[in-house]
């Protein structure tokens, strides 16, 4: 995913200099604050950012492999890094273990040397200043706010972000209470965009700084211009649940950590015979994040969509009528994103988590199958979807044979519907950064040549188009692949089902980012 030492080459290049921060945890919105959701299968009951023995030792173990490998770059060594940061923001919520972060200490010292300066960010309070830096062997970095501005005339300025961000893939993390994704887009409205702009910010704080400073300044670079390829066709080709490998068995549902699924989808299958007449009452005593029901039938080849239930649901009942005779009971759940910080711990363990009764009665033998949207999202995967995909890009099957030796209807329901198209690029000055808006879909995710673009929602927005920087492209076709987990918009219309008659939708591309207006709300 990133090569910190060429990172850390390029920045020394440029002239910069760097503040490493190190983590363990780091935050910044990332999902588990970049803490790997692999901990919760190894230690489903691990107290996080602790002292713990399970935790410090996943620590050391990391860190015995990163801090060789900055040690070299150290500014005292030649390098550019000027300091280097534990934790984030510790104490602001728990935990506060203070032998912790004197662990942490310990350990970067032995290997970084004792002329390394330790810092850390604390909130300006004298309880929060005692778990983040409970001895004087780190800086501590406080944000006193406001109130010192009056007193402070020769300050210094911090900005966050100087540089927008991408959280592609599924990077981004969560806030809970009520639990919420962070966008895919991390630009913050900094003074240099996501895709490396200068904006209309920076050209103003440029002006500001300059009244207080009487220097040549040299003249802006020009932004690198955006591609606006033409809109491309996207057809209805498949469903999420006709391309799934094998699964793994259980009693009981398991936890996507569980099964080594770490984010994505995991697709959970059990028995289930009802008639259309019964009312099915499903009551979970948890879900993370997204449950999307669906049942089946073996007999007559259906399968039906129901609804979805989130983690917000407080009842965690979802109550439908089959409306047919079904065999099996298909709940696919989502990974949204694992949340950044908590109030009490860290254990956001995803997927079905405890038992699943119907009318009272506990249900049991549960096939877990993992989504595999590219080759990495589990160790079952044994092609990707975008593979799948290619050999049947723009034909409109009729059926389709899934993985789980069944067959799937000849007309899907629209959640977990996948769309897809190519993009052809003729050479390589047609390749470049350029920003995508599936327009006529509300919610769902965009993978681009295998690559995980993100997730987009057009009804809440408040991000519109997803940026996609030239590395995702390539001269010659490049095949989009897009997700819908909701609905579909024809003239300012909601359509509950796709047409598999060869209706296709449009994918916009353009040259900037565009955020949700009050007038496109009000149209979900």
């Amino acid at each position: 995913m990133a090569d910190v030492e060429k990172f850390l080459y390029t920045a020394e290049q440029q002239g910069l200099l760097v503040i490493a921060r190190i983590g363990p945890y780091i935050g910044a919105d990332w999902s588990l604050g970049g803490l790997p959701a692999w901990l919760l299968r190894k230690h489903p009951n691990i107290k996080m950012r602790t002292s713990s023995l399970d935790f410090l030792t996943a620590v050391k173990t990391w860190f015995d492999v990163l801090l060789p490998r900055l040690k070299k770059h150290l500014y005292h060594r030649g390098g550019p890094i000027i300091m280097v940061q534990l934790e984030n923001e510790y104490g602001s919520f728990t935990p506060c273990d203070r032998n912790y972060m004197g662990a942490l200490n310990t350990i970067v010292k032995e290997h970084l040397g004792p002329e390394v300066i330790v810092s850390t960010v604390d909130v300006p309070t004298r309880q929060h200043l005692k778990c983040g830096s409970p001895f004087t062997a780190n800086l501590a970095t406080v944000s006193f706010g406001p109130y010192l501005l009056n007193f402070s005339p020769r300050i210094s300025v911090n900005i966050y972000m100087f540089h927008g961000g991408t959280n592609f893939g599924f990077w981004s993390g969560a806030v809970g209470r009520p639990y919420t994704s962070q966008i895919t887009s991390y630009d913050y409205n900094a003074p240099l965009t996501e895709a490396g702009d200068i904006s209309h910010f920076y050209v103003k704080l440029r002006e500001a700084l300059l009244k207080f400073k009487n220097v040549t300044v040299t003249e802006l670079p020009k932004n690198v211009s955006k591609k606006v390829y033409d809109p491309i066709q996207l057809f209805l080709v498949s469903h999420l649940l006709a391309h799934t490998p094998d699964g793994l068995n259980s009693m009981v549902p398991l936890s996507m950590e569980a099964v080594k699924q770490y984010d994505g989808f995991l697709l959970y299958r059990t028995e289930f015979y009802r008639t259309p007449e019964e009312i099915v009452r499903l009551k979970f005593k948890d879900i993370a994040d997204y449950a999307y029901v669906y049942t089946a039938s073996v007999t007559v080849d259906t399968l039906v969509f129901h609804g979805a239930i989130s983690r917000n649901d407080r009842s965690l009942v979802f109550t439908f009528k089959p409306k047919h005779n079904t065999t099996d009971l298909l709940i696919l759940v989502e990974n949204a994103g694992y949340i950044t910080y908590a109030q009490r711990n860290y254990n956001d363990h995803k997927g079905i988590i405890g038992p699943v009764s119907s009318e009272g009665r506990e249900l049991l033998g549960w096939t877990m199958i993992p989504m595999c949207l590219t080759l990495e999202s589990h160790y079952l995967c044994k092609s990707s979807l975008t593979d799948k995909i290619k050999e049947k890009l723009y034909p409109n099957p009729k059926r389709h044979s899934s993985d789980y030796h069944r067959q799937i209807p000849a007309f899907w329901p629209l959640s977990g519907s996948i769309f897809a198209g190519s993009l052809n690029i003729t050479s390589e000055k047609e390749l470049g950064d350029t920003f995508v808006q599936p327009l006529n879909f509300t919610r769902g995710i965009l993978i681009i040549n295998d690559q995980i673009v993100g997730r987009y929602n057009q009804a809440l927005g408040p991000q519109l188009r997803l940026y996609v920087p030239r590395t995702f492209l390539m001269v010659g076709l490049n095949i989009i692949v897009l997700i819908e987990l909701d609905s579909l918009w024809l003239n300012e219309t909601m359509v509950g089902s796709p047409n598999p008659e060869g209706v296709f939708y449009p994918l916009l591309f353009d040259h900037q980012m565009h955020w949700l207006t009050s007038r496109e709300r009000s149209l979900y």
